[in-house]
């Protein structure tokens, strides 16, 4: 699904600004980073557990365009999506 740090600030209550400070003090990085690690830890664990495809991957955790996916993960993990299942 689509989720913004707006919604999460304002399905748990909080500001959106305060909700940004308490992740800077708690994880030294900001939601939006939180959430982008958390995807790709999440798309790294299907890839190594089923046969789908990167594009379905990337739909899985949250990305429509298969190319930003490829993008964001290589940025994050160093490797492409693909080079990373293969290895």
């Amino acid at each position: 699904n689509r989720i913004s740090i707006a919604e999460v600030a304002q399905h748990v209550g909080l500001d959106r600004t305060y909700l940004y400070s308490l992740f800077i003090g708690q994880l030294n990085m900001s939601p939006q980073k939180y959430l982008i690690n958390y995807r790709m830890e999440k798309a790294c664990e299907l890839m190594l557990t089923t046969s789908l495809p990167v594009s379905a991957v990337a739909r899985s955790v949250g990305y429509e365009d298969q190319f930003l996916f490829s993008k964001t993960f290589k940025k994050i993990k160093g490797i492409s999506p693909r080079v990373f299942r293969k290895s």
